[in-house]
């Protein structure tokens, strides 16, 4: 007789399954088959595909903590393509294997704003990363060490960035590249001081030493594509002398003959 009432009206009314489910659908030999939702006594609900009494194919689960999971199952199993919305307010949006992360997917923290893609292997990602800020986007390995990384940063002013990073902070050897085609190379200290420095300015000229806050600190040489050179002091980018000015030799000669 149960058996008969689900088969005829388990379509459409809840049918008490157990002390924990209720379940309203289509039904199979006394299983849940084709669509219908479950009914939790936490709160839960699932509305989508079953198959012999598993959830199969595509499903939505909600629950009342915030968590959700909109894609395919398997055999009871998250498993397949799949959005989730975790109760922390993260998300995810890619492959699942057995309930995990697995294959390639977006995860969007939500207390950092930052965005991480790439291959996860149960649960965790492996090899090349891409995470994404507002300002942003890095690529390379985890940074998950207190030693820097050989990375990628594109930040949103069109410049790029390839060396040594740690905490998407400039730290180690590397060459900042920005959109107009300048460029600083040399061994970065906490993102904005370099060391041994090399930078080629919109005009073309070319400065060698040391940049504090990316701006000429101590003693530099500068070489302008006329051929003229100067070596002098600077203070944090305010210049506090000149100790030398040459020019190439080939235009002294070109001098000295013309007079």
């Amino acid at each position: 007789m149960k058996s008969l009432f689900r088969n005829l009206f388990g379509k459409w009314v809840w049918v008490n399954y157990s002390n924990t489910l209720d379940y309203r659908g289509t039904w199979r030999g006394g299983r849940f088959h084709g669509f219908g939702q479950l009914k939790y006594k936490s709160g839960s609900i699932y509305e989508g595909n079953f198959h012999a009494g598993s959830k199969h194919g595509f499903g939505r689960l909600i629950s009342p903590n915030g968590y959700e999971y909109h894609g395919y199952w398997w055999r009871g199993h998250p498993h397949g393509d799949a959005f989730i919305r975790y109760k922390t307010g993260n998300t995810y949006e890619g492959s699942v294997k057995d309930s995990l992360r697995h294959g390639y997917g977006k995860l969007w923290d939500v207390q950092t704003g930052l965005e991480l893609s790439g291959k996860w292997v149960v649960g965790k990602l492996e090899g090349t990363v891409e995470i994404t800020s507002k300002k942003w986007t890095y690529l390379g390995p985890l940074p998950i060490s207190d030693e820097p990384v050989e990375a990628i940063m594109k930040y949103d002013d069109g410049s790029v960035y390839k060396g040594g990073l740690l905490d998407f902070k400039r730290q180690g050897n590397g060459r900042l590249t920005f959109s107009s085609g300048e460029y600083i190379q040399g061994k970065w200290f906490e993102n904005e001081n370099v060391f041994n420095a090399t930078q080629l300015d919109h005009q073309g000229a070319m400065w060698e030493g040391n940049l504090l806050g990316l701006k000429p600190h101590g003693y530099m040489k500068v070489s302008f594509p006329s051929g003229s050179k100067y070596n002098g002091l600077w203070n944090r980018g305010d210049m506090v002398g000149t100790l030398s000015v040459r020019k190439r030799r080939e235009k002294r000669l070109q001098e000295r003959a013309y007079h």
